[in-house]
């Protein structure tokens, strides 16, 4: 929200209530994030809505450097975008670490979790390193690197056969 006020000059209110309802919606989106899970397997899933995510990133980028009319609408749908696409990138995350683990599913999730709260805490500090010595553009740019390299990096595993069960529901 910071950014988006920085970047775009939203106002604080319009960008509050777009996250609100933004949240408020994806709430409801976590069992709908178990069920696409379990039908086309986590890793799909899991790269699906980083490439969405990645694409709302991308626009973030080129919104900044290319002004256009409705600009504003496209900033928050974007936004919103970004909000909606965690439900299902933290669903299929755990299932899919649960599923590739090499040991017990708990220690898995352990992991998992430092994991995912170290990004947080690298990804917050270097992001706002970028924003002081940069402009908020360079987090987007960061932000749109790491998405693409993530969904690389995918890729790549599934070119190696690494063989990702999909969970299958009776």
């Amino acid at each position: 929200p910071v950014m988006m006020q920085e970047m775009y000059g939203l106002g604080q209110e319009i960008v509050s209530l777009t996250f609100a309802v933004a949240m408020g919606i994806s709430v409801f989106l976590y069992a709908q994030a178990g069920h696409l899970a379990h039908r086309f397997g986590p890793m799909r899933i899991l790269q699906s809505f980083l490439g969405v995510r990645l694409v709302a990133f991308i626009s973030f980028f080129f919104l900044k450097m290319f002004h256009s009319d409705g600009q504003v609408q496209l900033v928050l749908l974007s936004f919103c975008a970004i909000v909606l696409c965690w439900p299902f990138l933290i669903v299929s995350g755990t299932a899919l670490t649960a599923l590739l683990s090499p040991f017990g599913e708990g220690e898995a999730m352990g992991i998992f979790c430092d994991v995912l709260a170290a990004a947080c805490v690298t990804g917050s500090t270097i992001g706002g390193w970028l924003a002081a010595q940069w402009g908020y553009n360079a987090v987007s740019g960061m932000a749109v690197i790491t998405d693409a390299l993530g969904l690389m990096l995918m890729q790549k595993n599934q070119t190696c056969n690494i063989d990702v069960p999909k969970v299958h529901v009776k």
